[in-house]
C-alpha cells in the first residue's frame, strides 16, 4: 500500500472552525491536520460527536451529520467510511473503538491526563489505566512538539511499545501554506487577549497588570475575549470547571479603554489579530502549561502579532529564538511591568518583532513542512506488532514468579516432610536395634550368671 494517497477517517471530540462559531484549540488542531493531509492529496473524512452539533445551524452542521458519532457506537462510523487509515484526536476516544483492522494513529495535542486532573475528571489511576489501554492500540502516535514527544515516550513504553522502536512523531500546530496577510494595526493600538477559562489556564495576575498599565494610556486599548468551558456538555458528571473568583476577575477588568467580551467566531478573531498591536499570552505555570503547545499563540504569530509569552514552554523558546515577542516569568510582576512599559515606549521594536513573528510562522508552522512526518506514515502505513502494556506484562511476570515461588515452597515442604518421614523411620530402626541390643545384653548377663 505504499506510494499512493489514502482515505483517512479523522475522529475528534472537537469541531473545526465553522462560520459564525468560536473554536477550541482542539478544533484548530483537527483542522490543521485535515488540511495538511489534504494538501498532500489525501482524502480526509471528519467524524465529531453528535452532541456537539446541537445548537448549530443546519448549514454549519450538515457536512458533519452523516459521519457524526455517539461514543458507544463509534465503530459504526468506521465501517461506514471504510478508511485506509484511522486518526483519533486524543487517546480517550480510542477506547471506544473495537479492534481496528487498518493502521491507527493517535494524536496527542496535549496532556489530557493532566487536564483531567485539573478538572477532577476521574482518578489518576483510572485515567492512567485508560490511557495505557488506548495507546497500546496505536500504530503511530503524533504530538505537538519535541517537549511533548519526550514526555509521551514514557507512556508509549508503559503501553507496550519497544524502547528501540517508539513510533512517535512531532507534528506542530499547522495553520496554512504560508503566513496570513500582513497585519494592519488600527490607529488606536489594540492589545489582545483571547482564550477559554479552563481550570488549568490562569492569565492572572499578568492580565490584570497589563489592564492596569493600559487603562490610562491614550491611544492604546485592551480587548479581552474569554469563554466559559462547555465540557460538561460531553462529560455531564464533571464538576464545574471555572472557580467563581476567576470569572469575577475577568469582569473586573472592564472599564474605559478595556473591554471584556465572550468568545467570537474564529474568522472574526483572526481579523482582530491582524488589526491588533500586541498579544498577551502569559499564564501561571503548571505541569499542563509546561507541556502545552498553545494554538492561540501560534495564530498570533501567524497573523504577525508579537506576543508577550511565558518563559517555560516550547513556544516560549521559539519566540525568544526568533525575537518574535517578549518572554517573561509569570511570577515576576516587576519584570512584566517593565516589559509592558518598554513596549509602550518603543513602537519601532514592536514592528520589528511583528516581522519576526511572521518569519517564525513561515519557518515552523506551515502545512507542507509540519505535516511531513504524518504524511510519510500515510504513504507507507504499517501496523505495529502489538505487545501487552508493560504494566500488564509486569503483572503477568509477578503472577508467574508468585506461582513459581508457591511451587518451590511446596517442593520444599514436600522435601521437609520426606525428610521428617526418613528421620522417623531411622529413629524407629534405631529404637528397634536398641531393643535388640538390650535383649541380647540381658541374655549375655543371664548366661554369665549361670
Amino acid at each position: 500500500m505504499t506510494g499512493t494517497t489514502r482515505r483517512i477517517l479523522l475522529i475528534s471530540n472537537d469541531i473545526p472552525p465553522i462560520p459564525g462559531a468560536p473554536v477550541s484549540g482542539g478544533g484548530l488542531r483537527v483542522d490543521g491536520l485535515a488540511k495538511g493531509l489534504e494538501s498532500k492529496g489525501h482524502t480526509v473524512v471528519l467524524s465529531v460527536p453528535s452532541v456537539k452539533l446541537e445548537g448549530l445551524s443546519s448549514r454549519a452542521s450538515d457536512s458533519f451529520r452523516e459521519t457524526a458519532f455517539q461514543p458507544d457506537r463509534i465503530s459504526r462510523v468506521l465501517h461506514r467510511v471504510d478508511p485506509d487509515i484511522v486518526i483519533v484526536e486524543q487517546w480517550a476516544l480510542a477506547n471506544f473503538l473495537d479492534d481496528v483492522e487498518v493502521p491507527l494513529v493517535i494524536d496527542l495535542h496535549g496532556s489530557l491526563i493532566m487536564e483531567n486532573h485539573f478538572r477532577r475528571h476521574r482518578s489518576f489511576q483510572q485515567n492512567a489505566t485508560a490511557k495505557i489501554k488506548a495507546l497500546s492500540k496505536a500504530d503511530l502516535v503524533t504530538c505537538a512538539g519535541e517537549v511533548q514527544r519526550r514526555y509521551f515516550m514514557s507512556w508509549l513504553i508503559l503501553s507496550g511499545f519497544q524502547p528501540a522502536d517508539l513510533a512517535i512523531e512531532s507534528v506542530p500546530v499547522l495553520l496554512g501554506p504560508s503566513p496570513g496577510p500582513q497585519r494592519e494595526p488600527t490607529r488606536n493600538r489594540t492589545w489582545l487577549y483571547g482564550g477559554t477559562a479552563w481550570p488549568w489556564v490562569n492569565p492572572f495576575p499578568a492580565l490584570a497588570i497589563a489592564a492596569e498599565q493600559l487603562r490610562s494610556r491614550q491611544g492604546h486599548r485592551l480587548k479581552v475575549f474569554h469563554g466559559i468551558p462547555e465540557n460538561r456538555k460531553v462529560l455531564p458528571l464533571d464538576p464545574a470547571e471555572v472557580p467563581d473568583p476567576i470569572r469575577e476577575a475577568y469582569q473586573e477588568l472592564a472599564s474605559g479603554n478595556i473591554t471584556v467580551s465572550p468568545l467570537i467566531s474564529h474568522a472574526r478573531f483572526l481579523n482582530e489579530c491582524r488589526r491588533a498591536y500586541v498579544a498577551l499570552d502569559v499564564f501561571q505555570r503548571n505541569a499542563e502549561r509546561e507541556l502545552a503547545f498553545v494554538t492561540r499563540t501560534a495564530e498570533y504569530l501567524w497573523a504577525g502579532l508579537p506576543v508577550i509569552h511565558g518563559d517555560y514552554d516550547e513556544l516560549g523558546a521559539w519566540i525568544r529564538e526568533y525575537s518574535a515577542g517578549w518572554v517573561v516569568d509569570p511570577t515576576d510582576e516587576a519584570s512584566l511591568r517593565a516589559t509592558i512599559e518598554e513596549i509602550l515606549q518603543n513602537p519601532e521594536d514592536v514592528e520589528r518583532r511583528s516581522l519576526n513573528a511572521r518569519r517564525l510562522a513561515a519557518d515552523r508552522l506551515t502545512w507542507d513542512h509540519g505535516i511531513e512526518p504524518l504524511h510519510r506514515f500515510c504513504m507507507d502505513p504499517r501496523t505495529r506488532v502489538k505487545s501487552p502494556p508493560l504494566l500488564r506484562k509486569l503483572s503477568l511476570e509477578i503472577a508467574r514468579l508468585e506461582e513459581e515461588h508457591d511451587l518451590k515452597m511446596e517442593e520444599h515442604e514436600h522435601a521437609l516432610t520426606s525428610q521428617d518421614d526418613t528421620i522417623a523411620r531411622l529413629e524407629n530402626e534405631i529404637k528397634g536395634r536398641d531393643g535388640t541390643i538390650y535383649g541380647l545384653n540381658r541374655e549375655i548377663e543371664s548366661l554369665s550368671s549361670r
